[in-house]
């Protein structure tokens, strides 16, 4: 529960529409305004509306000091003058007060985007609304940095695993070939001509078959080269 700012005991002379007789008065100062109260009646007078504090002076019946308050209600400006020995407290809120809320109506609004209204009155962000903002960039920023660098590393797997996917197949690739091309000398040396036929057309067959492969990434390594090697010899370029 935020607690009530404190009551100045003062003297009010005048100043005040409707109010021409003395009377004794509290005084509350509040963040955006200050109160009179006296016997059967009040005013409240923003800061907005307060044109110059003056300086205090002596009072003439010796009590305190006098303090003139020059304000603009509707109908013109008026002073109010108040009296007490509170007057050189009220002076430095009443000071405070008005100079913080000038402060806060000369900031100068923010360029409005393009197709976007300001409303009237919008005040800048305050200090902490401004601190906020920069950590939430900070943190998308950090975000997005990491989120790339995942990305990357993701890509760089996935490339290395399909590079090492595709070329897999050569050494069983390999292993075939070397069957046929046994099937094929064997043949020779029995000088079988059913097959020393059967075997060179299944190498042809089988080169033909690897002829799909042309160009992958993964066409490296001893298997490949071996195979590209027993392909040639039946006519097929592997690459």
């Amino acid at each position: 529960m935020t607690a009530s700012p404190p009551a100045l005991a003062l003297h009010y002379l005048g100043g005040c529409p409707g109010r021409t007789h003395p009377d004794d008065v509290e005084v509350t100062v509040h963040d955006d305004r200050f109160e009179l109260r006296g016997h059967g009646w009040g005013w409240r007078i923003g800061f907005g509306s307060v044109v110059r504090v003056g300086e205090p002076q002596p009072s003439p019946d010796g009590e305190g000091q006098l303090l003139p308050v020059v304000w603009a209600p509707e109908g013109g400006e008026r002073t109010l003058m108040l009296s007490g020995r509170d007057a050189g407290r009220l002076r430095f809120l009443l000071a405070h007060g008005v100079a913080a809320e000038r402060f806060v109506q000369e900031q100068p609004l923010p360029i409005p985007e393009r197709g976007r209204v300001v409303p009237a009155g919008l005040r800048p962000p305050s200090a902490w609304q401004r601190e906020l903002r920069r950590m939430r960039a900070v943190t998308v920023a950090a975000m997005v940095v990491a989120l790339t660098a995942l990305l990357i590393v993701f890509g760089v797997a996935v490339f290395v695993m399909g590079r090492s996917g595709g070329a897999g197949h050569w050494a069983e690739d390999r292993a075939l070939l070397a069957r046929h091309d046994d099937d094929l000398r064997s043949a020779r040396e029995r000088d079988d001509a059913d097959a020393l036929s059967r075997a060179l057309q299944a190498l042809l067959d089988e080169c033909r078959r690897l002829e799909s492969h042309n160009g992958a990434t993964g066409n490296t390594g001893e298997d490949f080269t071996t195979v590209r090697r027993t392909c040639a010899t039946v006519g097929v370029a592997l690459f």
